[in-house]
C-alpha cells in the first residue's frame, strides 16, 4: 500500500477524520477520494444518509460482539474441497437470485439479527431447491425475545442457536420497530410459524482461511463480522480496503458474504444499512482479509442425523520417530446411518495440566495442575479434575477433604467488578457431571468473589460474574474442608478447576507453581465413600483447554466431507519431526459432524521423538504387549479397547465387576500381530445392560497380562 507523499494534505485529512464532533461533509469525501487515489486503491468514497448523521447514530448502525466460547473449535467445520471453483461467484446469478432483498436495520444496533437471518432465509430457499417462495423473517423477534443481543448489540452465534432451538416466526408476526421492543408484541400463534435450522458451526476459527469460506459460501450464504472503520461509511462502490491513517475503528458490524472474485481478490456482501446506501443498492465487496473479516464465521449445516452416524478406526495412533523423519497412517470412517454424513476432522494440541507428580508433592505423588517443563501455568488456561460419579443418597453428613496448595496470579488490583485475576476453587455436579456450580466451601474461605479469570468475556473464560475461588498463594499445604449436604444424591461428580486469563502466568513470576491437591477423601462420619491421592490415575477424569493450537507436526488429508448412506472414506495422517526436539508428544483428532445423536469422536495420537537421530521409523508391527486405557473413559455406552500384540497369539479379554465377577468376554481367540481393539457396548454376557459404575477389564495370554479399570456413567 502507498503512503502520503504530501505530509500537509495528510495533515489536513487527519485532522478532519480524528475530530469526531464532525459530520461528514463534501470536503471530507473529496479528500477522501484524493487518498484512495493516491493510495492506488480501486473504490470510491461519496455521501450517503449514513455519512449524514452524527457519529453517535453512526454507531448505532453496528453492534455485532464476537464471542469465542470454550466450545468454538469443539465446532469447527471443515468442509469438503470443491474442485474447480469458479473464478466469481454470486448467490444473485446463480440461475437465479436466492438472496432475499437488502434490509435497513436503522440506528439500532442489530446487525447481528440481520446478517443471521439472510443467512437463514437464503440457507432455507437453498436447502428446500425453492427461488420463488418470499421467505421474510423477524429480525424483531430476535432482538426482543432471543438471548442473542438487543438494539445495542447482539451475538451472532447465539442468534444461530436459538434459530436452532427455538426458531424465529416471519416479519409479519413481529415487524421491525428498530427498538428494544417486548417479546409480548409477537403474535399469539409465533411458535406455529417459526424457521428452525438443523444445526451450525465455525467454518474459520481466528484465520479467515479464503479456501474454507468459499466452500462455505459455495453451498450457501455465510454471515461474518469485521471491523468498521470511519471511511467505511462513505463507501459508494468498488473494492473497498481501509486506508489504515483514516480515522479510529468504531465498532464491529455483521453482514452476508454472498460470493466473491478472484480476481480482484474480494467478497461480495450484502449489508442491513437500506438499498441507497453504498452506490451498489445496499452491497458491497471488500478486499480479502481486510478489516478483520473472516474470523470465527458462523454456518449453518444442511441437515442433521438424528441416528448414530460416525464410527472411526483405529481409535488411537502412535509414532515413533527419529528427528527430521516421517510417516503416515489411514483412519477409516464408516457412516452406519441411512443420512448423508457430513464431517471434518481437526487437530489440535492437546495441553492437559492436571497430572500425578513427585515435584512440589504433599506425599509420594500428588495431582498438579502445571507444565512440569516451566514448573507452573500459562495464561488463557482452564484445566479441571473430577471424581468419577459418587453415590451419597444414603449418606447424611458427607463431607470431602483434601490437602491443597496454591501459588497464583495475587488478586491485588483486580479490576471492579471482578476481585480476582487467575485463581482456583471446586465444583460441584448432582446430575452426573452434566451441570457445575461452585462448591459451598466450610474452610479455608475463599479469598475472591468474582474471579476474572474464570468471568470475563475477553480475557477470561467468559462464565460471568461471581465466580469465587482462590487468588494469590496458599503459603503451602493446607487441610481444606466442604460440607456436600446441601449436594446429597446418587450422581454427585467433584471437581477441581483452575483458570489462568491472558496477562501474566509463571513466566512473568516463576514463583506461580500452580494449583495442587493430593489425599482426597469423601467421608460420611468413619464411612470412606472415595478416596484418590494421586497414585491411582484410572479413577479421575482429566480435561483441559487452552484454545486453538493445531499441532505443528501433523498434517490431515482429505479432512472433510461427505460419507453416503453406508459407506466409508479414508483420511490421510501425516506426521513429520523436522526441527522437533526429543520427546513425547500428543494430540488429538476431533471430528464435528452433522450427527446429533453422538459425542464428538476423537482420535488420540502419540508421537515420541527419539534422542538418536541414527533411530529408524518404528515398524507397523509393535514390540512390545500393551493394553491400552480405554477411550472414551468415563463412557456411556460405548468404548473401545485397544491392544498391541507383537505376534500372532491366543488373546482373551474379558470383563469383570469391581467385585472381581466375571461380565462377559470379548475376545478369545487366535489373534493375529499388531494393534488390535475390541468394543464393549455395556451389556453382559446375557445381553443386558450393566448398570453405572467401575469395571475392570482384563487381557491375558500365554505371554502377558494386564488390566485396567474403566467407569461406566450413565
Amino acid at each position: 500500500m502507498k503512503k502520503y507523499s504530501n505530509t500537509h494534505q495528510f495533515l489536513i485529512l487527519l485532522i478532519l477524520i480524528v475530530n469526531q464532533s464532525l459530520i461528514f461533509g463534501s470536503d471530507w469525501i473529496n479528500q477522501l477520494n484524493k487518498t484512495i487515489k493516491n493510495n492506488g486503491q480501486n473504490w470510491k468514497a461519496g455521501e450517503n444518509w449514513v455519512t449524514r448523521l452524527s457519529p453517535e447514530e453512526r454507531k448505532k448502525l453496528l453492534g455485532e460482539i464476537l464471542e469465542i466460547p470454550a466450545d468454538a473449535e469443539a465446532r469447527l467445520i471443515r468442509l469438503p474441497k470443491v474442485k474447480s471453483l469458479p473464478l466469481h461467484f454470486d448467490w444473485r446469478e446463480n440461475e437465479g437470485n436466492w438472496v432475499t432483498p437488502v434490509r435497513n436495520q436503522d440506528t439500532c444496533g442489530s446487525c447481528w439479527a440481520f446478517s443471521t437471518t439472510a443467512q437463514v432465509e437464503s440457507w432455507w430457499k437453498i436447502a428446500n431447491n425453492d427461488i420463488d417462495t418470499t421467505i421474510d423473517l423477524s429480525e424483531q423477534f430476535l432482538i426482543s425475545c432471543s438471548d442473542a443481543g438487543d438494539c445495542d448489540g447482539g451475538y451472532s452465534n447465539r442468534a444461530l442457536e436459538w434459530y436452532k432451538n427455538v426458531g424465529v416466526p416471519s416479519e409479519s408476526c413481529f415487524g421491525y420497530t428498530a427498538t428494544n421492543d417486548t417479546c409480548e408484541n409477537a403474535c399469539l400463534n409465533w411458535q406455529d410459524e417459526v424457521t428452525k435450522i438443523p444445526g451450525w458451526g465455525y467454518i474459520t476459527l481466528e484465520e479467515d482461511i479464503v479456501d474454507n469460506i468459499k466452500a462455505a459460501i459455495f453451498r450457501h450464504p455465510v454471515s461474518a463480522g469485521f471491523q468498521v472503520y470511519n471511511d467505511f461509511y462513505a463507501y459508494k462502490g468498488g473494492v473497498y480496503e481501509h486506508i489504515e491513517v483514516e480515522g479510529e475503528e468504531s465498532g464491529g458490524h455483521a453482514i452476508l458474504i454472498v460470493g466473491w472474485d478472484d480476481n480482484l481478490e474480494c467478497w461480495i456482501c450484502k449489508n442491513s444499512w437500506g438499498t441507497n446506501w453504498g452506490g451498489e443498492n445496499g452491497y458491497f465487496r471488500i478486499k480479502w482479509h481486510n478489516c478483520e473479516m473472516g474470523s470465527y464465521m458462523p454456518f449453518i449445516y444442511n441437515e442433521m442425523i438424528g441416528e448414530p452416524a460416525l464410527t472411526v478406526s483405529p481409535d488411537h495412533l502412535e509414532f515413533s520417530l527419529s528427528p527430521g523423519d516421517s510417516s503416515q497412517a489411514t483412519i477409516t470412517l464408516n457412516n452406519e446411518s441411512t443420512n448423508t454424513l457430513e464431517f471434518s476432522a481437526i487437530d489440535f494440541l492437546v495441553q492437559y495440566a492436571w497430572h500425578p507428580d513427585t515435584m512440589n508433592a504433599y506425599d509420594g505423588k500428588s495431582w498438579w495442575c502445571a507444565k512440569t517443563d516451566i514448573a507452573g501455568y500459562e495464561n488463557g488456561w482452564l484445566q479441571y479434575l473430577e471424581t468419577p460419579v459418587i453415590d451419597l443418597s444414603s449418606t447424611s453428613a458427607p463431607r470431602l477433604q483434601f490437602m491443597g496448595n496454591w501459588s497464583v496470579e495475587n488478586p491485588a488490583g483486580a479490576e471492579t467488578p471482578y476481585d480476582g485475576w487467575d485463581g482456583c476453587n471446586v465444583w460441584v455436579s448432582t446430575d452426573g457431571g452434566k451441570n457445575f456450580n461452585v462448591a459451598i466451601l466450610n474452610s479455608p474461605a475463599y479469598n475472591c468473589q468474582s474471579l476474572w479469570s474464570f468471568g470475563h468475556p475477553e480475557e477470561g473464560w467468559n462464565m460471568g460474574l461471581g465466580i469465587t475461588g482462590w487468588g494469590g498463594s496458599s503459603d503451602g499445604w493446607i487441610s481444606v474442608n466442604f460440607d456436600l449436604t446441601p449436594y446429597i444424591s446418587d450422581s454427585v461428580v467433584i471437581r477441581w478447576a483452575f483458570a489462568s486469563d491472558m496477562g501474566y502466568c509463571t513466566s512473568d513470576d516463576p514463583g506461580l507453581i500452580g494449583f495442587l491437591v493430593d489425599n482426597i477423601v469423601v467421608k460420611d462420619g468413619a464411612t470412606t465413600i472415595f478416596e484418590n491421592n494421586g497414585e491411582d490415575i484410572d479413577s479421575m477424569k482429566v480435561t483441559g483447554y487452552s484454545g486453538y493450537s493445531p499441532a505443528s507436526w501433523l498434517d490431515i488429508n482429505n479432512g472433510g466431507g461427505i460419507i453416503l448412506p453406508n459407506s466409508s472414506t479414508d483420511i490421510l495422517i501425516k506426521v513429520n519431526t523436522k526441527n522437533m526436539k526429543p520427546g513425547k508428544y500428543h494430540a488429538n483428532i476431533k471430528f464435528s459432524t452433522n450427527d446429533t445423536t453422538q459425542s464428538t469422536p476423537v482420535i488420540q495420537c502419540y508421537l515420541e521423538v527419539l534422542a538418536s537421530v541414527t533411530s529408524i521409523v518404528t515398524s507397523t508391527v509393535p514390540y512390545e504387549w500393551k493394553l491400552d486405557r480405554n477411550y472414551p473413559n468415563p463412557f456411556n455406552p460405548n468404548t473401545t479397547i485397544s491392544y498391541t500384540i507383537p505376534k500372532k497369539s491366543h488373546v482373551k479379554i474379558t470383563i469383570f465387576d469391581i467385585y472381581g465377577r466375571e461380565i462377559t468376554t470379548l475376545k478369545n481367540s487366535i489373534e493375529p500381530e499388531g494393534y488390535n481393539s475390541v468394543i464393549w457396548n455395556s451389556r453382559d454376557a446375557t445381553g443386558h445392560l450393566v448398570p453405572s459404575g467401575l469395571y475392570i477389564y482384563k487381557i491375558s495370554s500365554d505371554n502377558f497380562k494386564a488390566s485396567r479399570k474403566m467407569l461406566l456413567m450413565k
